[in-house]
């Protein structure tokens, strides 16, 4: 250690800053090509949970999109949109379910996105129309208000 604090001593003041300076560098670059790779990893895991989340927000529209009003047919009862509503699964998220001028509206709050898809699919599937569909949480759990037609092919 002596050594050392002769040799910097023995040498001018602009050579001590050059040395202090090209220390400082080493330090910070050294530090940031550590801490650079986390950051980039971090980056990346965002990114792509990003585009996980722009897909299934697509899919979702799609899928919202393809629950097109039908006219016609018979009259549904209640008991035809709880029995839809518990064959596709969603029925213990399921919150109210009002009778609305020949429609039903149905609250849901806590589905998973993929139960809530099925249900919107298995109305459709039994000839339902979903006129109406608002959705507060596209990712995770559900939480909807959509209308059921009270018409049926």
């Amino acid at each position: 250690m002596e050594k050392a604090r002769l040799f910097f001593s023995s040498l001018s003041d602009k050579e001590r800053w050059w040395i202090v300076i090209g220390i400082y560098a080493v330090v910070i670059l050294g530090g940031g090509f550590i801490l650079l790779p986390t950051a980039f990893n971090s980056y990346v895991k965002g990114k792509e949970q990003f585009k996980r989340t722009v897909v299934e927000f697509y899919s979702f529209k799609k899928l919202l999109s393809e629950a097109v009003p039908e006219k016609g047919g018979r009259p549904v009862s209640l008991e035809d949109v709880s029995k839809v509503l518990s064959d596709s699964g969603i029925k213990p998220f399921v919150v109210s379910i009002k009778p609305s001028g020949g429609n039903f509206e149905i609250k849901v709050d806590g589905a998973p996105a993929d139960v809530f898809a099925s249900a919107l699919k298995t109305f459709k599937k039994k000839g339902f129309s979903v006129p109406y569909v608002n959705v507060d949480t596209v990712t995770g759990k559900v939480k909807a208000l959509f209308t059921v037609s009270g018409e049926r092919q």
